[in-house]
Order: C-alpha cells, then sequence, then structure tokens
C-alpha cells in the first residue's frame, strides 16, 4: 500500500482495490451506503453533512467504526486510509456520484459554520460536472471571475458545473 501511494500514479492497484472492497462487501447496505457518501469527501466529513448525503445510512456509523474502515473524532469521520476511501469511491456509479457531489453542494451552501468553504464547493462542483459545460456564466469574459465568485453566492449545483467555471 505504500508503494501505491508513493507511486503517486493516481490509480489505486488492482489488489488494493479488491482487498477493500472485500472489506465492505460483508457490511449491510445502510453501511454500504455510508461508506459510498463518506468517500466523496476528501479529508473528514462532518456529521451534519453525512446527514444530508446519506439520510438514515448515518445510523450505520457504528458498523462502520467497527468495520475498521472509518474512523472518528470530535470533528467527524473519515476512511481510516486514503487509498481505501479511492476505492470505494471508484466503485461508486457515476449517476449516483455525481447526486452525492450535488447533496454536498446543496448542504455546504447551508453549512453551520461561519462562511462558505469556497475550496469544498469547488471540489464539489467540478466533480459533479458535464465536461466542457460552464454553470455560472457562459458567457463570461476570458479572466473574470465567476458570477457565483463576484456575488459571493454557492456555485449553483446544476450539472452544467464545471471545473472552468470555477476558475
Amino acid at each position: 500500500m505504500i508503494e501505491a501511494l508513493a507511486s503517486g500514479v493516481g490509480e489505486i492497484p488492482p489488489t488494493v482495490r479488491d482487498a477493500v472492497l472485500a472489506r465492505v462487501a460483508p457490511l449491510s447496505g445502510p453501511a454500504r451506503g455510508l461508506l459510498e457518501a463518506v468517500s466523496v469527501i476528501p479529508q473528514r466529513a462532518e456529521l451534519w453533512l453525512l446527514d444530508a448525503l446519506a439520510g438514515r445510512g448515518v445510523d450505520s456509523l457504528d458498523e462502520c467504526i467497527t468495520s475498521g474502515m472509518l474512523v472518528s473524532d470530535a470533528a467527524g469521520v473519515a476512511f481510516r486510509h486514503e487509498l481505501a476511501r479511492l476505492a470505494v469511491e471508484d466503485s461508486v456509479g457515476v449517476a449516483q456520484k455525481v447526486d452525492l457531489h450535488r447533496k454536498a453542494i446543496a448542504a455546504l451552501s447551508k453549512a453551520p459554520t461561519i462562511g462558505l468553504d469556497m475550496a469544498r464547493l469547488a471540489h464539489h462542483a467540478d466533480a459533479a460536472a458535464t465536461p466542457g459545460q460552464s454553470c455560472c456564466s457562459p458567457s463570461r469574459r476570458p479572466n473574470e471571475p465567476p458570477r457565483w465568485v463576484r456575488t459571493g453566492r454557492p456555485p449553483p449545483s446544476t450539472p452544467e458545473c464545471s471545473s472552468s467555471a470555477l476558475r
């Protein structure tokens, strides 16, 4: 696993992916759904955010922690290993992944913390994107910030969002 991280290739070795998914397979459906929701959130997922993404699936949090897939602290939960998160994220279907990212955008836009975390919003907007399309202002001039940056409002959570609109 260390070699896989050190290589920086970006692709998870099949043996690692298979080992991770074998650990996930015996978990209940709601627990697997919760792991899928956590997988689209890099680093740490706050419980309020998981509630927005997984709904009742959050009730399976103890099962995910007991299985060793997730770890928790006062700030939230995260995968024990980044490669495990990536393996689970890669196993999620495209439509479901886009839906999870859209839910994350909606929840983060109404975050119970002070201020918007634009980097997190941009990550989820990019992941929920339709390649080559822009969500904010398709006719904006080069080097002009998107409307959501100028107004301070979060980006719209539409399938048309793309990383080009966030630049």
